[in-house]
């Protein structure tokens, strides 16, 4: 089986990044986060899916991203009685496991081709764990989350999602959002124009046959899209977990490339 055997997307193929470098972190003594999930996903995979090269920045700027997610899920997860949490795009991630606090509900969201996957690898076993088929750019799902889960504090995560989606679409769902649920907050991740252009041209992204196509280069405009919008923090990479970037860390002094790529938490004023 080769990779685009297995998933017809070149976005959704992206998936398989993660999720191999999350089984390495895994296996790491001192890892940022454990996630016995990946590795056993993994081991049920062939392994030529995973022939594509990944380096150094992208497997510890993945990591870091995924601590971040996981750090801000679960102090909302604590912040907030009965609480949902919402993975656009979720691909094989395992979320839940690692950061359930044994109250709300978390809901991951994929394509249809992703889901049938998900559900292969990563079969549900908690009633608070619910997987929904769709995509990020219909918006039926939407107002089955109104339907189904009025009045309840919603954050919702887009991680390594957005950059493989049009400028005006990406703008359009912050707005869907910002009109629909007033009091939820919104996590997401960028890239800078530069690094897209990098990452179509020579590394895993590009051997998948995946490609960025929208950059975002830290310009302050993502705060007016909506005046709803309330940007509760701005997190660069480089200047976490600086022991295992190494001398990778300095360039959070080069404002082109340390700013490039950034992570963002929103909240809806009501």
């Amino acid at each position: 089986m080769n990779t685009n055997g297995l998933l017809e997307h070149p976005a959704s193929r992206t998936l398989l990044i993660t999720l191999r470098i999350r089984s390495e972190e895994d296996s790491l003594p001192g890892g940022m986060f454990r996630d016995p999930g990946a590795r056993k996903a993994v081991a049920s995979l062939p392994p030529e899916v995973f022939s594509f090269p990944v380096n150094h920045m992208t497997r510890v700027g993945t990591a870091v991203r995924v601590r971040y997610f996981d750090d801000l899920t679960q102090a909302f997860l604590h912040a907030n009685e009965n609480p949902v949490v919402v993975q656009l795009g979720c691909g094989l991630d395992t979320r839940f496991w690692r950061t359930d606090s044994g109250t709300g509900v978390q809901i991951n969201m994929d394509l249809p081709e992703v889901m049938r996957l998900r559900q292969e690898l990563l079969p549900q076993t908690d009633a608070r764990c619910l997987d929904w088929t769709g995509s990020i750019l219909d918006r039926d799902w939407m107002r089955r989350l109104q339907q189904d889960y009025a009045g309840r504090s919603i954050l919702f995560i887009a991680e390594g999602v957005l950059m493989y989606l049009r400028a005006a679409e990406v703008r359009s769902l912050l707005r869907d959002l910002a009109d629909n649920f007033p009091g939820a907050h919104i996590a997401f991740d960028t890239a800078g124009s530069f690094v897209c252009k990098k990452m179509n041209k020579n590394s895993a992204v590009s051997k998948l046959n995946a490609e960025m196509t929208w950059g975002y280069d830290h310009d302050g405009s993502l705060d007016k899209w909506h005046p709803r919008l309330r940007r509760l923090d701005m997190a660069f990479y480089f200047n976490r977990f600086r022991q295992r970037w190494g001398l990778a860390c300095l360039l959070h002094y080069f404002p082109p490339l340390g700013k490039a790529s950034l992570m963002h938490h929103f909240a809806i004023a009501g």
